[in-house]
């Protein structure tokens, strides 16, 4: 799946367009990757239509216009077919797709280059703002020193020609990306046996030594160390020297607000368990009480899918000393799937508890009403029809 990667607000909207493009045009599903930062981020954008047109590669394969018509036929051997269509059609057309839009392209190319630096996404930009940092703010001052840059917006599928055209009359390659190396590995392979072999490195020094980390998110202050090492070797003199103490030091909060439920939610009697008690979040407000004290709302033996509440007792109680397990779940999940894992408990024949947190409204996103919700008595008798041995209701209201 070809999977493209905006690093700032206005490339969500660009890249959106592209990706409903390119699926129209190769019958396949398009993902964006969007980390945190951007999806919480903000920015002037530009709205105008013609901001993005997208250019309609060649379609023709072996010899014919290339048209996908969607199939649900998917068991063999007809996915034999879609398999092959796959590998040998579609994917080419993205990768033309990409080149014809220039969506993996070299922003700053000199003619005496002597490092290249390749990033995706938000890494992208944030190794601009490390460039900046070492005292190359301008693409022209980048260019100046002899860095090639290539930024790479769809990573997925990967491109060979792309990196060995880029790899030209360079000394070394920088990867810099988040996580583990694929697109390290992914150069390496395309260069290996290759005319143009410039020593490439992401994660490691070619000593061993850590160069970028393989945990978190990586960020301009994470960037800047391992990219001021690689550049020393040319640029010592041209790079803005270290600084001497911390720029940045965070302030303690005065006043600390830990999240709860809101006054007069029935979550906040509801989740209270007897001592000792091992209990299973969900999804839904209910699921701060991994964030609360554990004696109040008992041990948290983790987290679930919405839909799979109870299920790590169902694996967990064969192997375990405890005998009895209490899982949470809101109304708006039992009511959505949660039915089915308490439909799998009662087969599976586990000795456990379900609290259904019933307030009578989705509040985690907007205070909705719960889609084909009904009330207490009736949800009793669905239970009991399901085959749970003994269902309780707690309330103050006796009407």
């Amino acid at each position: 799946m070809p999977i493209l990667y905006p690093g700032d607000v206005q490339e969500v909207l660009d890249l959106g367009m592209h990706a409903v493009a390119l699926s129209r045009i190769t019958g396949l599903w398009t993902a964006l990757k969007i980390v945190a930062a951007v999806a919480d981020g903000n920015g002037t954008v530009d709205l105008d239509p013609e901001h993005v047109v997208p250019v309609v590669p060649d379609l023709t394969i072996d010899g014919r216009p290339y048209e996908h018509h969607p199939d649900g036929q998917l068991l063999t051997p007809h996915t034999l077919e879609l398999e092959r269509d796959f590998r040998e059609a579609r994917s080419e057309l993205v990768r033309r797709y990409t080149i014809a839009n220039r969506l993996n392209h070299t922003t700053i190319d000199p003619p005496d280059a002597w490092i290249g630096l390749v990033a995706s996404g938000f890494t992208y930009h944030e190794l601009l703002h490390a460039l900046g940092r070492l005292g190359l703010t301008t693409h022209a001052e980048i260019a100046a020193v002899g860095i090639r840059l290539l930024h790479m917006r769809v990573p997925v599928p990967f491109d060979p020609s792309i990196i060995r055209t880029f790899a030209r009359g360079l000394d070394e390659i920088l990867i810099v990306e988040e996580k583990n190396p694929t697109l390290e590995w992914l150069v390496k392979d395309a260069l290996y046996g290759g005319p143009d072999q410039p020593r490439v490195v992401g994660k490691t020094h070619p000593d061993g030594r850590t160069l970028m980390p393989n945990h978190g998110i990586l960020d301009a202050d994470t960037i800047l160390v391992g990219l001021r090492e690689r550049l020393s070797a040319r640029l010592a003199d041209r790079l803005t020297p270290e600084p001497t103490v911390r720029e940045h030091a965070l302030l303690p909060l005065s006043i600390e607000r830990t999240p709860y439920f809101c006054s007069g939610c029935p979550h906040n009697w509801g989740t209270k368990v007897p001592e000792d008690a091992l209990v299973g979040a969900g999804i839904g407000c209910h699921g701060m009480v991994l964030l609360m004290e554990e004696d109040k709302v008992g041990r948290s033996a983790g987290i679930t899918a919405m839909g799979s509440e109870g299920s790590q007792w169902i694996g967990m109680s064969p192997f375990v000393e405890r005998e009895h397990f209490t899982q949470n779940i809101g109304d708006g999940t039992f009511f959505h799937s949660g039915q089915l894992a308490i439909q799998a408990a009662v087969a599976a024949d586990v000795r456990m508890t379900y609290k259904l947190l019933y307030n009578g409204t989705v509040a985690m996103t907007g205070g909705q009403d719960a889609t084909n919700g009904v009330g207490v008595p009736q949800i009793a008798s669905i239970l009991l029809s399901h085959g749970v041995s003994r269902v309780l209701i707690t309330t103050e209201d006796t009407a």
